[in-house]
């Protein structure tokens, strides 16, 4: 797939890391037997408490980050979050329901300086912060799809609890290329309590949807979660899809300090592509309906992922935990598509140019962790010790003799060209191996004042090599080549409480993120590198206000940028300043409002790109200027009664931004209008969304290849109906 002005075109080289994964086997061989050679040292019980998930929760609840429903460990510390010097949104399952939302673009829209941005007809990406640079994970995992292409599918949230978002620099917590934030996709957990659930719903452009679920005590030492979910529709500019994943947990509780977790996923999804309306300079000809789709039948993606974790957890006492997590998965991509769209001379017709890759990533990763409490004299530590080993296999298959250009027409298109027979005659290869060990101390001075330290040691060692094949067992090995590199990486900050209500935190952070580019002049590229320093209020008034107001300056150095045909520009600098605002407001039983607004000012500092050409100044790309998103609910019925209506009603407002670094192509910004109507009857829901409820039109939601547009969706809406006992 080709993304907007990245430089992702890997070459890869077979791995020689024979040594590489002993030590790793043994590694994590050792922190098992560590943890069953300790076992039955305390009868202590892990402390359980959870997140409320009614809502996007913001950074203020009370709650155990180490936690059995939040093993994930996103912070990575067992410590109350408004003591906590990080900005952090958690989306709950909730309002997602709610909002009839099972795909992670709507979902992301209620967390303020995030923008999601879909592009091809089903790869998604996140702007965090102005950024493009952020780290997707599944319970804690590093999903590197988004790292190796900056975007990629992702199936529907039928197996999601909720989703975390942390802002900023977090190359601390887990490694390289998390610079505007981390997305942290926690899936459901076993329960000892029988629960079911069951839903369909069914909408616009011929959606459909069912997802089905349960969990429960298989025995007393036994539970599970397992959940299932398809969906479906033709899509309104006729790039469609079908979704369908499923999902199993089981806690196994082996005693009362010792539990194993084990997880599957798995997903079939297939997408119909679209390469968006081909535009001059930005503005779509005249005649051309923004329904139009120039793609042919042809065109389609076929993805499947499987993935699995295992989770050993032990308690030595109520303070100190030792956690062992191994986790795989297969990630595979058949992809062709009309990728390349322009108008021909006499504009009244488009030409294609074609794109096509078979791809397969499976990583491998291991993590093991130490937690403890510790005092010094009156002064508490809480801290997590561990050690991370990740091993990535990346393999692509293209033909690099497609069709040059094929031409169909601007107006009312019919499709004439025939299939196009592909045979794959490159395969590039990636192979990387990256280790790392860290530690985060938070330190509670006093009532009023408490820190947070926390380091990193990472070394990535990369090898990257193209064949050229004449058949799958015939092929010219390419040359390989190496990339070496490790980073220091750190957070520091404090949070002041005067008040219990009110805590004022500051803090520092720094970043780093591989070069992993091959450029065809051979230059080396430095490892990308930034920080962000931030500062913010967090407030809660009993539970029925809370906000969180922060400030940041993130500064990004040698930005590695593509210019296509294997070109790479080592730029200068990037600046990312802005406000965001977070609030959850609950005045009665009634009434439920959360809201978020984010202004962005991400720009260029320094990057001379020709002698004609200098984006010193220009804003980068995706990067809306202000963001707003609301949710206010209306129950007639008291929060605690089974019978009742609700009513809802939001949206979004995104500000402009640019298609491109040269800021020549501008998408204005827009609001979209949301509502919704629920009735509860006892375990039943029922409920009508509608989406862009005043059907606004000619607006225009991301684009490729800087001046192809997708415009956005007009009116739309699911009728739902939902059963959970």
């Amino acid at each position: 797939m080709l993304t907007q002005n990245s430089g992702c075109r890997l070459n890869g080289s077979y791995p020689r890391f024979n040594t590489i994964i002993r030590d790793y086997a043994k590694a994590a061989v050792m922190g098992l037997l560590l943890s069953i050679t300790s076992y039955g040292r305390s009868d202590a019980q892990e402390k359980k408490t959870t997140l409320p998930k009614d809502s996007v929760k913001h950074d203020l609840d009370e709650v155990n980050i180490n936690s059995n429903k939040q093993g994930r460990a996103t912070l990575k510390l067992n410590a109350p979050l408004k003591q906590i010097p990080i900005t952090f949104n958690t989306i709950g399952r909730e309002i997602l329901d709610d909002q009839g939302v099972d795909d992670f673009q709507s979902a992301l829209k209620n967390v303020s300086g995030v923008n999601p941005v879909e592009t091809y007809g089903g790869f998604q990406q996140f702007v965090i912060r102005g950024f493009t640079d952020y780290l997707m994970l599944v319970d804690g995992f590093r999903d590197e799809r988004q790292n190796i292409s900056q975007s990629a599918p992702l199936s529907s949230t039928a197996a999601v609890d909720h989703i975390e978002v942390v802002k900023g620099p977090a190359s601390v917590l887990f490694g390289h290329s998390a610079l505007g934030g981390i997305i942290n996709v926690i899936r459901k957990q076993p329960t000892t309590v029988p629960t079911y659930d069951f839903s369909l719903a069914y909408g616009s452009y011929n959606t459909r949807r069912m997802t089905a679920g349960a969990g429960g005590a298989i025995t007393s030492k036994l539970s599970y979660r397992a959940d299932f979910g398809i969906s479906d529709q033709d899509g309104w500019r006729k790039a469609g899809y079908s979704k369908a994943n499923g999902y199993l947990a089981l806690n196994y509780a082996l005693s009362a300090n010792d539990q194993f977790q084990l997880q599957l996923g798995a997903s079939k999804d297939n997408y119909q592509l679209d390469a968006g309306i081909p535009t001059i300079n930005g503005i779509i000809p005249a005649g051309v309906a923004l329904s139009t789709r120039y793609n042919t039948p042809q065109d389609n993606m076929a993805y499947e992922r499987n993935d699995i974790q295992l989770r050993y957890n032990h308690n030595f006492s109520p303070d100190t935990k030792l956690t062992e997590t191994i986790s795989y998965a297969s990630d595979s991509y058949h992809y062709f598509s009309s990728e390349t769209l322009y108008l021909n001379a006499s504009q009244d017709s488009v030409n294609r140019e074609y794109f096509n890759f078979n791809t397969s990533l499976k990583p491998l990763q291991n993590t093991l962790e130490l937690s403890s409490v510790l005092k010094t004299g009156a002064v508490e530590h809480r801290f997590t010790f561990g050690n991370s080993i990740n091993y990535l296999n990346w393999k692509q298959f293209r033909d690099s003799g497609l069709p040059g250009v094929t031409t169909v027409g601007l107006i009312n298109p019919v499709e004439s060209q025939a299939n196009i027979v592909i045979t794959n005659d490159t395969r590039r290869i990636l192979s990387e191996f990256s280790t790392s060990f860290y530690l985060q101390d938070w330190v509670n001075f006093s009532a009023q004042l408490k820190g947070l330290i926390g380091v990193r040691y990472d070394y990535f060692n990369g090898e990257y090599r193209t064949d050229k094949l004449n058949t799958i067992n015939d092929f010219v090995k390419g040359v390989s080549a190496d990339r070496i590199s490790d980073a220091l990486t750190y957070r520091f900050g404090l949070v002041y409480e005067p008040v219990t209500a009110l805590s004022i935190y500051g803090s520092y952070s720094n970043y780093f993120k591989p070069g992993r580019q091959l450029p065809v002049n051979d230059i080396v590229l430095k490892p990308e590198t930034g920080a962000m320093a931030e500062l913010g209020v967090k407030l809660q008034l009993n539970d029925q206000l809370s906000s969180t107001t922060s400030v940041y300056h993130i500064r990004k150095s040698d930005i590695i940028i593509g210019k296509g045909a294997g070109i790479f520009d080592q730029a200068g600098k990037a600046v990312s300043k802005g406000i965001e605002e977070d609030l959850t407001y609950t005045p009665d039983a009634h009434i439920s409002v959360t809201a978020g607004y984010s202004y962005t000012n991400a720009r260029f500092k320094d990057y001379v790109q020709s002698a004609t050409v200098n984006l010193s100044g220009k804003r980068l790309y995706y990067a809306p200027d202000h963001q707003a998103n609301l949710w206010a609910t209306y129950r007639f019925a008291r929060k605690s009664e089974d019978n009742g209506f609700r009513v809802s009603l939001g949206g979004n407002f995104t500000g402009k931004s640019f298609a491109d670094n040269d800021n020549a192509v501008k998408l204005p910004g827009y609001t979209i209008v949301n509502a919704a109507l629920h009735y509860q009857f006892k375990q039943a829901d029922i409920g009508l969304n509608v989406n862009n409820v005043f059907d606004k039109r000619q607006y225009f939601v991301s684009a490729i290849n800087d001046n192809q547009l997708y415009p956005g969706k007009p009116a739309s809406y699911l009728a739902s109906v939902r059963y959970k006992f």
